[in-house]
């Protein structure tokens, strides 16, 4: 058992079996929604907005939630966010 690690994003994202590191709800600190931003003709990039908050992000993940979302992906075999699994 993995008490702890260090991965980049992409090898973060696979062994926490979330979708894409560059995703829409890809933030494992809080449960900020990404914005994308268009940087050219053919580019853009996912970012999350600094928030006026001690930390600067958005409503903190807790423990609870992470368990609760896990459960729901692998009840549906697919991939959950926020919006479908909060509610």
């Amino acid at each position: 058992m993995a008490l702890s690690g260090h991965f980049d994003l992409p090898a973060r994202a696979g062994v926490v079996e979330q979708v894409t590191y560059i995703g829409h709800d890809s933030c494992s600190y809080c449960n900020e929604p990404g914005e994308v931003v268009k940087t050219g003709a053919r580019g853009h990039v996912m970012t999350f907005p600094f928030r006026n908050t001690a930390s600067g992000h958005a409503k903190p993940r807790t423990a609870e939630e992470v368990k609760i979302h896990s459960f729901n992906a692998l009840e549906r075999n697919t991939a959950v966010s926020c919006s479908v699994a909060c509610s």
